[in-house]
């Protein structure tokens, strides 16, 4: 049984896409909006866990949003950027101002983990303004999507991988070993043991930036675009947020043009690999979380520090490259990709999209 969904469009900043606008909570006759379009989305169980009727909009307000949640309603991608930059960026601010000697107070050197949850903020906010709690819930859900099998749940915890691989090149290449014992020993976490850096990695840069990024962003991207321009243009989005870092966290200050340049290129290629894991495992936010931790916790580790991680990171981009050809843009996956419907772009608006009901 299909039913069809009337709504008030607009379009979002990012991709063009027509945005549908609030359904009216009762049939009240008040003033249409200029355009309406009946737009249909059509569930596809063969389509590899794609995310479908994410486009209706929550009906539980009153009336027409007003200021700011009327614009995150026209432009919700838009406004996820946005919001995902203005509050990172504010946490970040104090650290970054310390750092300079703007400030003479030195802040908790906790804010940089608490700058990392901005993305999913982000996206809890936007999807509430726009559904209401059952967008939030399906976010959620695709957090809590762990039941991929054995072989996903050993790629989401492949970067451990990168250790012997690293140890060996190291040994071949520079007569030098790799001391797996400080593993998740990091000056960045004074206190924590290796177990519990490894959860807060997950918790803080996995689940705290990947609901936003891969969770929120990259499916409605896809809708758009095919994979890997999908990827390309997150990484653009995903690079700039990381622009504070360059003034204040170690890693970042000091990297200069070509340094900050074959960060961008890591992120991107990275990137690659994680929408290549989110879209073979049906959208899991949870795999490409602890994926992205478990990176994290490598990168942070002291004795890892140096050469170790620069060949960490080739390896990475690597396979990146060779997941491109080996599964190709358009899924960079053997199933097809995530996406989250919107309705048709006006170029477009002859293709229907139909909702299951």
């Amino acid at each position: 049984m299909k039913r069809t969904i009337c709504r008030a469009v607009s379009q979002d900043l990012i991709t063009g896409h027509n945005v549908p606008g609030p359904l009216a909570r009762t049939p009240v006759a008040r003033p249409q909006p200029a355009r309406t379009e009946c737009a249909r989305v059509e569930a596809d169980a063969s389509q590899g866990g794609v995310i479908v009727d994410t486009a209706l909009w929550h009906s539980e307000a009153p009336g027409r949003p007003t200021g700011f949640s009327a614009f995150v309603v026209r432009c919700p991608l838009s406004s996820f950027v946005l919001l995902s930059f203005v509050i990172s960026w504010i946490i970040w601010l104090p650290t970054l101002l310390s750092y300079r000697g703007v400030l003479a107070v030195e802040p908790s050197a906790w804010l940089h983990y608490a700058g990392a949850c901005g993305p999913i903020a982000a996206a809890l906010l936007v999807e509430y303004t726009c559904r209401g709690r059952p967008g939030v819930g399906e976010l959620l859900a695709r957090l809590g999507r762990g039941r991929i099998g054995l072989l996903w749940w050993l790629a989401a915890l492949s970067p451990f991988a990168l250790i012997p691989m690293t140890s060996v090149v190291l040994s071949v290449g520079w007569d030098e070993g790799l001391a797996w014992e400080g593993l998740g020993v990091s000056s960045k976490m004074p206190g924590f043991t290796p177990l519990a850096a490894w959860a807060f990695a997950i918790l803080t840069y996995g689940i705290g930036e990947e609901t936003g990024w891969r969770g929120f962003l990259l499916p409605r991207l896809q809708h758009r675009f095919n994979a890997l321009g999908a990827t390309l243009v997150l990484s653009v989005v995903w690079a700039s947020w990381h622009v504070p870092l360059f003034f204040y966290r170690e890693g970042y200050v000091g990297l200069g043009a070509g340094g900050a340049l074959g960060l961008i290129i890591s992120m991107a290629l990275g990137a690659v690999v994680l929408t290549w894991l989110f879209n073979s495992t049906g959208g899991s936010v949870l795999a490409v979380a602890v994926w992205h931790g478990t990176w994290n916790l490598l990168a942070m580790t002291d004795a890892f520090a140096g050469r170790p991680v620069a060949i960490m990171s080739s390896i990475i981009l690597a396979f990146g490259v060779a997941l491109i050809f080996a599964a190709g843009p358009q899924h960079l996956s053997r199933q097809k990709r995530v996406t989250v419907p919107w309705p048709p772009s006006p170029t477009d608006r002859s293709v229907p999209t139909e909702v299951p009901g």
